[in-house]
């Protein structure tokens, strides 16, 4: 199986991830989520550096930058929050949530089948969920 492969099942087992004794499961969820990109990242830069332009073609289609303006809107809209420490602990999860889109839209489109590899990684997950 190609390494693409096991990064978007990673990607995709994120609900897998156990509690860890946490008062909420984002938590666990968003450092997860956190060392997977940064195995990615740095995986496919060492790779090969050029994969930057490939982000950057993907960080320029009109979704991904009206989200991205979203991210920016609510850090400037975070000034003004009654809860301001919940703010600071939103944003990075946002921005870490921002970062896996772009990256799982990269490693989708690195796959030649699609259809193909969608199917059977439902079909995995809804075993795991029914052996669960």
């Amino acid at each position: 199986m190609r390494l693409t492969n096991v990064f978007i099942y990673l990607y995709a087992a994120i609900g897998l991830v156990p509690y860890f004794d946490s008062i909420d499961k984002q938590y666990p969820q968003n450092l997860y989520l956190l060392a997977l990109n940064i195995l990615v990242l740095s995986f496919y830069y060492r790779k090969n550096p050029d994969f930057i332009n490939d982000l950057k073609n993907i960080v320029l289609k009109p979704p991904i930058i009206i989200l991205l303006l979203f991210l920016i809107w609510s850090s400037f809209t975070s000034f003004f929050a009654v809860n301001y420490v919940e703010t600071l602990a939103t944003l990075p999860r946002l921005f870490n949530q921002y970062v896996c889109l772009v990256l799982l839209i990269f490693l989708m489109s690195q796959k030649r089948n699609f259809k193909k590899f969608f199917f059977g990684l439902i079909t995995v997950f809804l075993i795991i969920e029914i052996i669960s």
